[in-house]
């Protein structure tokens, strides 16, 4: 996009959503409101983690209808290491794809995990060759700003 569409406000920020844990991009997007980011306001691409769960989120699976998705398998050491490397994988195409570029990340819980490793894997040239070690085709050059949600651990 030019610079002066950007300078006459014609630019609308894109932001990649990424739900938290037992989530889905409709609970994503009532917390998004929560905020005032609304779509009236901004482009946002929703996607959803790679584990479809039996459930939503006990606090949230009565807010909105499912499915329901995850980010990590915490059912083994090994699960949990292969799922936040497919969901980092996930994220990094959906960055390079035709729906980027975008200006900003948000991530609620594990979307804000993976939304912190994607950014710094980015900017981050030891993670970046660990990340292209483990049969990353490409990563994304795009210069990227991330906001996160979620609790302490």
């Amino acid at each position: 996009m030019e610079d002066s569409a950007i300078a006459s406000g014609n630019h609308r920020i894109r932001i990649l959503a990424l739900h938290g844990t037992q989530g889905n991009n409709e609970i994503t997007k009532l917390q998004l409101e929560n905020i005032n980011i609304r779509e009236e306001e901004y482009d946002i691409v929703y996607i959803r983690g790679t584990i479809q769960e039996p459930h939503g989120h006990p606090d949230l699976e009565t807010m909105v209808d499912g499915p329901f998705f995850s980010w990590i398998d915490e059912s083994s050491n090994a699960s949990k290491e292969r799922s936040i490397l497919e969901a980092v994988i996930n994220v990094n195409s959906v960055l390079n794809s035709e729906l980027g570029p975008f200006d900003g990340i948000y991530g609620f819980s594990t979307g804000a995990l993976i939304a912190a490793i994607v950014t710094n894997t980015i900017q981050d040239p030891l993670l970046k060759t660990q990340f292209c070690a483990s049969n990353w085709r490409s990563l994304s050059t795009n210069r990227i700003d991330v906001s996160v949600h979620g609790r302490p651990v």
